[in-house]
């Protein structure tokens, strides 16, 4: 059952990003390279601030092997580097004769830009005309603290990938101290009113904003979007009114020091390389939050998997600080008192998405935005992305990832442009799947080496009802499940509840379908499909379903709209084995596209190392017993 891991060759390159998900991408060649996120090994969603299983990772297998490595943004190299060589002067004063370190400068909102340029590059047509696009990039907030940046890019597949990213230009940035969309979006959907976490339940909000008729008649509903359009319009004209200033205070209130007199104002695409000289350093910075955030070695010398509270606050503590200690802003908790948890979930998801639309649509709108190239964190939002694909006229390119991983494939990209195919395909984490099983319930667990046998087994079960969890030996960058980390069922309203009951979640989280490209147009409109630019990998835009596609058949992938659409977030497959998988099971059962989950249990991220994959699949098992229905399989493929 064991297999051992494969050896590799001596790594020359790495970009290391060290922010809330630290992450990082070696490689030699385009051929020859993986990243690791900090979440998928702390399992801990939105990541850790020290990002120690990063750097035990590096430490164990790359620490000898790396000739150069480049940071993004302003850390303490001193302390990192200390880190990385487990805090040993000698070892350390080995590492910096030998390896090159560099610091690489570039805007954050930039890099999400220049990310999605690279999305809509790989996956444009040769020989198409060039085309303008503009790229809208929303978020919490940036290092020069935008939290909405509109840039204008001309893609042209005739032309190499840097040529087209030095045609970047921004042309409107919008101030997390005007409005920041991602923090208001967090500030009214996870707070202590609502139990719903930051950088962990946002997205439950699309599944509760839903029910909002069955709260509101068509007048109350009427008269509450009213108000939410004329608030979007203030904030775009730049209005004051006690509401404005009710929200921007709020916000504030989460980003101390925000000072935009420090704005950058040099090219879009403006990036920067610097040699770093380092020498070593006994002193301690002070214990704070954001010193924390610099100086991983304090938490190294621990030896500890976890962080203890004395070195500062974890994502997690934080996340739990939120939930239980947080009020939702003033301005809106007053006029939702006496309401049922359930109630005030419904109506503050309704208000933070449908502000987030009204407003985002409005500003492309102003800005008469043709084609669009949409990245960031808000942009995890499929329903929003549905919804400024049908305000626009042309194309739309998502890109499926946010956070630091961004960033450390941009700057790998911008140092070796001939990574750019392979860091697109969100296939980079390396692993080893040689751990056995030990468990109670090794009747549901099949490994393999052959392909062949994979499909077999994975269709066999799926198209006889069961849930079927599956693990590969390449993990997927991003939250998605793309096929490597899945759980896969048939995509029946009845097995969506199944997985949720075995995993522990909330029933009004939205499932998925996976398919096959050939029945795209046969579950989707073509005229949406047509207008979708690569993203499709990625799960990152809902589409609207044919009218003839039976609910009672697929309502496990489908999901209601406010205006009478049906819709769901596809990931169209395009590796061999899952085509395979798909073709067996529709010969067998008719099914057109099957749910696809991630593997985890609630409040975990995918799991990533076969320990998690066991202890997932355990849980599920005993929830199963418990429940009195059949337990799920697992099955593994490394091939």
């Amino acid at each position: 059952m064991s297999t051992m891991m494969k050896e590799r060759e001596h790594y020359k390159n790495a970009c290391l990003f060290l922010g809330h998900n630290a992450s990082v991408v070696i490689w030699n060649n385009a051929s020859d390279m993986f990243a690791i996120e900090d979440e998928k090994e702390s399992r801990s969603k939105g990541g850790e601030y020290v990002p120690i299983h990063t750097i035990l990772k590096l430490m164990k297998y790359d620490i000898d092997e790396l000739n150069i490595i480049n940071f993004l943004g302003e850390v303490d190299y001193n302390h990192t580097i200390k880190a990385l060589c487990g805090n040993d002067r000698e070892i350390f004063e080995q590492f910096i004769k030998k390896v090159k370190l560099y610091e690489l400068k570039i805007n954050h909102h930039a890099t999400h830009a220049i990310n999605g340029i690279i999305e809509a590059w790989e996956h444009c047509k040769e020989n198409n005309l060039p085309k303008k696009y503009h790229i809208l990039i929303t978020d919490g907030t940036g290092d020069d603290y935008e939290s909405t940046s509109l840039y204008t890019v001309t893609i042209d597949k005739n032309k190499a990938l840097a040529d087209c990213i030095k045609t970047l230009q921004r042309v409107k940035r919008i101030s997390a101290a005007d409005l920041s969309c991602g923090i208001f979006f967090a500030r009214l959907v996870c707070n202590a009113d609502t139990g719903f976490s930051p950088l962990k339940d946002e997205y439950k909000s699309l599944g509760y904003e839903t029910e909002i008729t069955s709260l509101l008649n068509n007048d109350e509903l009427n008269k509450l979007n009213r108000i939410i359009i004329k608030l979007s319009d203030g904030f775009l004209s730049n209005k004051k009114y006690g509401l404005m200033s009710a929200i921007r205070n709020d916000i504030k209130s989460f980003l101390p020091g925000v000072n935009d007199e420090n704005f950058s104002k040099k090219k879009a695409y403006y990036h920067e390389r610097h040699k770093i000289q380092l020498e070593w350093n006994d002193s301690r910075k002070p214990v704070t939050l954001l010193g924390i955030k610099k100086s991983p070695s304090e938490v190294l010398l621990e030896k500890s998997v976890h962080q203890h509270f004395s070195h500062g606050f974890s994502v997690k503590y934080m996340q739990e600080i939120a939930v239980n200690h947080v009020r939702m802003p003033s301005w809106l908790q007053q006029h939702l008192n006496g309401l049922s948890q359930y109630e005030i979930r419904i109506i503050s998801s309704y208000i933070a998405n449908k502000f987030l639309e009204t407003y985002l649509v409005k500003l492309i709108d102003n800005e008469k935005v043709e084609n669009l190239i949409v990245g960031g964190g808000v942009h995890f939002n499929v329903k929003l992305n549905n919804v400024l694909l049908n305000n626009i006229q042309g194309d739309i390119c998502c890109t499926p990832l946010a956070g630091d991983i961004v960033h450390a494939l941009t700057g790998a990209v911008i140092l070796d442009n001939t990574l750019s195919n392979r860091s697109v395909n969100l296939l980079l984490l390396k692993r080893d799947l040689s751990l056995p099983y030990n468990g109670k319930y090794s009747e549901n667990v099949i490994y393999t080496d052959n392909k062949d046998d994979f499909i077999k087994n994975t269709a066999h079960y799926v198209s006889k009802g069961y849930i079927v969890n599956t693990v590969k030996n390449w993990g997927e960058l991003g939250p998605r499940a793309l096929m490597s980390n899945s759980t896969l069922c048939l995509p029946t309203g009845e097995l969506k509840k199944e997985i949720n009951l075995l995993n522990g979640r909330d029933d009004h989280m939205p499932m998925a379908p996976v398919l096959r490209s050939e029945n795209l147009p046969v579950l989707f409109n073509i005229k949406e499909v047509n207008r979708v630019i690569g993203s499709l990998h990625g799960m990152i835009i809902a589409l609207s379903y044919n009218d003839n596609i039976p609910e009672e058949k697929y309502e496990g992938v489908m999901h209601k709209m406010h205006d009478g659409r049906t819709t769901g977030r596809p990931l169209v497959i395009k590796s061999g084995v899952d085509v395979e998988v798909l073709q067996e099971v529709e010969k067998k059962t008719g099914y057109a596209a099957l749910i696809n989950t991630s593997f985890n249990i609630h409040g975990y991220s995918t799991v990533q190392r076969m320990q998690h994959a066991y202890h997932d699949f355990d849980y599920q098992c005993r929830k199963a017993e418990k429940a009195g229905i059949r337990k799920p399989f697992l099955i593994i493929g490394n091939f």
